[in-house]
């Protein structure tokens, strides 16, 4: 590999060709020769674990093999807010002078997006009662997540993972391959932190509403500028209340402005180790499951993962392309010697 000043000297006639060169057919000089300049590495930023910083202009992540892993690439520059994404993905795009400016292709339907709620830090965490550590129920409730964006026409904000001491990605354990090929859609777990994708200059989403769904049966909504919030009860038995749960997210089934709200933010406390191993459980029997429980343990599924729940060992300041699952995982852990009907 020719180092880049002794090639610009070439190029620009100020150098001699290497020996082994005699033979090449004469061509002439570059018009536009190479310039090279030494930039501070804080500037632009180049390495295998990118930190940006406040005067970071741009972002390449490296990887020890990079054209094994392409979408991990992808995947981590747009955690860093590096990926201008394709046409449509944010509202805005760069004015050309590091200023924003509306994107000139709108998307051709209203995009409306699903994202956790309720736990610690804003992220899905495993680090509280009830959760401490346990990835079965992570799993089940990124499938939750994707069956309320599938029966909601949603698209899922993948939630940050929080454990211990650290914040981890969620795409180092599941492999979004998958998702792409159930046709649920998705967003990084940086893009509401992302300018591009907000409403204005003050607020990322036009509209919020959240709900709630607890082990005793108990529906929580709030929606609208007044913050009210909506309460109904029912006996907890599975399928009716989840399915009455999901019902009231419909048009015209719900509180005023919940199914039309851009950002709808759920809270699935019921989704504890309890419910991940009775659903599994009832799926095996005879009668099977109907309603949107069938749908979840469907996507549960068909949903595949890396290892046996989150590698400690990467966290996301130190997340690296090759931590990508993507197009990598196999069937969870929990369902391997499942041999029942999905």
């Amino acid at each position: 590999m020719m180092n880049l000043a002794v090639w610009h000297n070439i190029a620009g006639g100020r150098g001699k060709d290497p020996k082994e060169w005699n033979d090449r057919p004469s061509t002439p000089l570059a018009e536009n020769p190479i310039r090279h300049d030494f930039w501070d590495p804080h500037v632009i930023v180049s390495s295998t674990r990118p930190v940006p910083v406040e005067a970071t202009v741009a972002i390449h992540p490296l990887g020890t093999k990079p054209l094994q892993h392409p979408h991990g690439k992808k995947i981590l520059a747009m955690e860093l807010g590096a990926w201008y994404g394709s046409r449509g993905y944010y509202r805005h795009t760069s004015d050309g002078a590091g200023g924003l400016v509306p994107e000139r292709a709108p998307p051709a339907r209203r995009r409306k997006y699903v994202a956790i709620d309720g736990r610690v830090f804003g992220g899905l965490s495993l680090c509280q009662k009830d959760f401490y550590h346990q990835g079965q129920v992570m799993r089940l409730t990124i499938a939750w997540l994707a069956t309320v964006a599938r029966l909601t026409d949603r698209i899922i904000i993948l939630p940050r993972v929080v454990l211990d001491y650290h914040l981890y990605f969620p795409w180092t354990h599941l492999d979004l391959k998958t998702l792409d090929e159930a046709g649920v859609e998705w967003r990084e777990t940086n893009f509401p932190s992302n300018p591009r994708s907000w409403l204005n200059a003050t607020h990322p989403f036009e509209s919020v509403a959240r709900t709630a769904l607890y082990p005793n049966g108990e529906m929580y909504a709030q929606v609208g500028d007044d913050g009210r919030v909506h309460k109904w009860n029912m006996p907890f038995e599975s399928p009716d209340t989840i399915d009455a749960y999901l019902a009231a997210h419909t048009e015209g089934s719900g509180p005023p402005g919940l199914s039309d709200a851009e950002l709808l933010l759920v809270n699935p406390w019921f989704i504890k180790l309890g419910y991940s191993g009775s659903i599994i459980n009832r799926a095996n029997r005879k009668s099977g499951l109907r309603g949107a429980e069938a749908l979840l343990f469907a996507l549960l599924y068909t949903f595949r993962w890396c290892g046996k729940t989150l590698v400690l060992e990467r966290p996301a300041h130190t997340a690296m392309i090759h931590h990508d699952c993507y197009g990598q995982g196999a069937i969870a852990e929990e369902l391997r010697d499942y041999k029942g009907r999905v």
